[in-house]
């Protein structure tokens, strides 16, 4: 069973990923996109996938690339949380 957790941050970058992407690509690019974000978390959290280190930003911080995004989460005993998905051209060491 997929197990993970999203940050109040995580979740407003998601909510304003959807957003852009249906007013920019319309609501069924969006609605795939979502989707291919969540795909991503559930192999994440089934540890189908393993992401990279990203401790550079935060201690036990991991990132893994999803479409134009990076998802930074950190994996726990029995969850991932997931802390922010920021846009790659992002400035990263602005958002932690």
């Amino acid at each position: 069973m997929s197990k993970y957790k999203l940050s109040i941050q995580a979740r407003d970058d998601l909510k304003e990923i959807y957003q852009y992407t249906q007013l920019n690509f319309g609501i069924n690019q969006a609605k795939k996109y979502l989707s291919k974000i969540t795909d991503v978390l559930n192999a994440l959290s089934d540890k189908i996938l393993t992401g990279r280190d990203a401790s550079l930003f935060a201690h036990g911080l991991r990132k893994i690339e999803v479409g134009s995004h990076l998802v930074f989460y950190l994996n726990k005993e029995n969850v991932i949380i997931v802390i922010r998905v920021l846009h790659n051209s992002m400035d990263i060491s602005k958002h932690f």
